[in-house]
């Protein structure tokens, strides 16, 4: 069992909140196995594949007909005729290498879709398994408090019996005993609601528990941060490719098909009469005449949908680089408080419950003091570690600003 769950078993026992334990890359092996978001992500990938093989194809088939004429000669006997014919539909002006260029473009977007969603995947799995790191290291930290205020009440206590002390200290140390085992029950709640909600997000329908606790990412990069890689920005300038693709399409469009076909006719003036007969053959060649139609909706469609997705893709790398620049500036602002926190905070906030409980022992206060000092230390490290959660979180949305998860990676953390 991973201690995250110990504190907890005090309140709840193992029957009823038993979470899988699992690391964080375990965490993203399983949801990119399992995750809705990623089987959809690659059927829409197959969807353009099949598109694209669909394209590959010439775009019309031949139509063969066959004719038989029977029919009576001149003197009432039997006679007949039989014509075979074959045509074929041509498209002109380019229009079946735009549809293949369509269609390529469309399925390299897809692919770059697809890739984003495993991106969105692995972000969404680690910020999650840090919102349920955060949960435990809460419990825990409070869990210590709870001891450390009970051993105090019990000292109390001995106190008191022995004159030492009134019963006003017996009485702070009680109450504060209490408030402390509330707040402790409603991080039970939302430690188990953590870890259901990283057991959603892993694929799995039973809650899942992080096996370490926080620490503190590494700094931030000093370079300029960079967004050429995210797969988001690419999947948008190969759809304005596939817009273009789709104007050219729609002009050809304007202009029909053109249909070729050839047939052979044969006639018999009458068997047994000796007559000899003919055949003839035809060319024929049909041309739609593009007086009305011409395509013209299409046409504007196609247009309108170029500008959407050329506006699409300006704004896409204007919010791209707007997020990695504050996921980076949150990512050292929220490491640099942690390390405040730790350094100026935490060891001061504990070094002075220390001094207050030698001159509470001497009978120089009574217990509020200490009780304040206590109450001080346990929000100096819990800031700490909303600090560090907070850290961790920016660096996980830097990385994916930067499209570093992209095709499963892990960002650098």
């Amino acid at each position: 069992m991973t201690p995250s769950a110990l504190w907890l078993l005090a309140w709840v026992g193992p029957a009823a909140f038993a979470p899988t334990p699992m690391d964080v890359d375990d965490a993203v092996t399983h949801a990119l196995a399992h995750s809705p978001v990623v089987e959809q992500g690659r059927a829409q990938g197959a969807l353009g594949a099949a598109a694209q093989t669909g394209a590959a194809a010439f775009p019309t088939n031949p139509v063969i007909s066959a004719q038989a004429l029977p029919r009576y000669n001149y003197i009432g006997r039997p006679a007949g005729g039989v014509t075979l014919g074959v045509s074929q539909a041509w498209p002109l002006f380019g229009r079946w290498g735009h549809s293949r260029s369509l269609a390529a473009a469309q399925a390299d977007a897809a692919e770059s879709r697809q890739r984003d969603n495993e991106g969105q995947v692995i972000a969404a799995v680690r910020r999650a398994y840090v919102v349920a790191q955060l949960e435990q290291d809460r419990g825990r930290l409070l869990t210590q408090t709870v001891e450390a205020v009970r051993h105090l009440l019990e000292l109390t206590r001995q106190q008191r019996d022995a004159g030492a002390v009134a019963d006003t200290d017996v009485n702070a140390w009680r109450v504060e005993l209490a408030r402390i085992t509330g707040q402790a029950r409603q991080q039970q709640a939302r430690y188990q609601a953590a870890c259901a909600d990283l057991g959603r997000v892993v694929g799995m329908s039973s809650p899942v528990a992080p096996t370490a606790g926080l620490s503190l990412p590494p700094p931030p990069p000093t370079t300029d941060p960079s967004v050429d890689g995210r797969p988001d920005l690419l999947a948008l300038g190969q759809e304005v490719a596939a817009a273009r693709r789709d104007v050219e399409l729609q002009s050809s469009l304007a202009w029909p098909d053109v249909t070729v076909g050839t047939s052979v006719t044969t006639q018999d003036v009458g068997w047994p009469l000796g007559g000899s007969g003919y055949a003839a053959g035809l060319l024929t060649l049909s041309v739609p005449f593009p007086l009305f139609a011409r395509n013209q909706g299409g046409r504007a469609r196609a247009d309108a949908n170029l500008t959407l997705a050329e506006a699409a893709e300006r704004r896409g790398r204007l919010d791209a680089w707007f997020e990695v620049q504050r996921a980076q500036q949150d990512w050292a602002a929220h490491r640099a408080a942690a390390m405040t926190l730790q350094t100026d905070a935490i060891d001061v906030a504990e070094a002075n419950v220390k001094l207050q409980q030698h001159a509470w022992e001497a009978g120089q206060i009574d217990a509020t003091p200490l009780v304040l000092a206590q109450r001080t230390v346990l929000d100096v490290r819990g800031e700490h570690l909303n600090a560090v959660a907070a850290a961790r979180l920016a660096a996980i949305d830097f990385a994916l600003a930067q499209g570093a998860f992209a095709g499963g990676g892990a960002g650098g953390l």
